[in-house]
């Protein structure tokens, strides 16, 4: 049998699907939890793919019409001076919703790993620093929860 790299279609993702909520229910019936667990993994996976993959088609979208809006109407100025007139004639930005969860996600994940590595580095406060040390690491926790918050309102 021959395999390709070629992405798994729609209707594959759904009949994996399909065959991974069998085995897993298959499997426990049988009292076989390697395999049970290993359907329930295969189900996790094809859901994180969707969601990955409507993701990325949202932000393709947000992209093109970023493109459309920049390349199919920018104004034509003709000199210096017609800055001003132009200015008027410039169409707002889209909405990129998207684009601005994915971003916020990122920026969380930044600050995560500033987290992590203070939370590491904390074994090398002196001790009459620790408190204020712990209360930005709460802070720092507060701020990433805040960022992903915000991109979601």
């Amino acid at each position: 049998m021959t395999t390709t790299n070629k992405p798994m279609t729609g209707e594959q993702l759904d009949e994996l699907m399909t065959v991974a909520v069998n085995m897993q229910r298959d499997s426990e019936k049988a009292g076989e939890r390697p395999a049970a667990m290993f359907a329930y993994a295969v189900q996790v996976a094809v859901l994180e793919l969707r969601k990955v993959r409507d993701d990325a088609a949202a932000l393709a979208a947000e992209n093109a019409g970023l493109k459309e809006c920049t390349v199919n109407h920018a104004p034509a100025v003709e000199h210096w001076n017609a800055w001003a007139d132009a200015e008027d004639k410039i169409p707002p930005v889209p909405e990129t919703p998207a684009t601005d969860s994915f971003l916020a996600e990122v920026r969380a994940q930044g600050v995560d790993m500033m987290v992590d590595q203070c939370e590491s580095d904390i074994v090398f406060i002196e001790p009459e620093d620790e408190e204020h040390y712990t209360l930005m690491i709460e802070h720092a926790k507060e701020f990433a929860a805040q960022l992903r918050k915000g991109a979601s309102e």
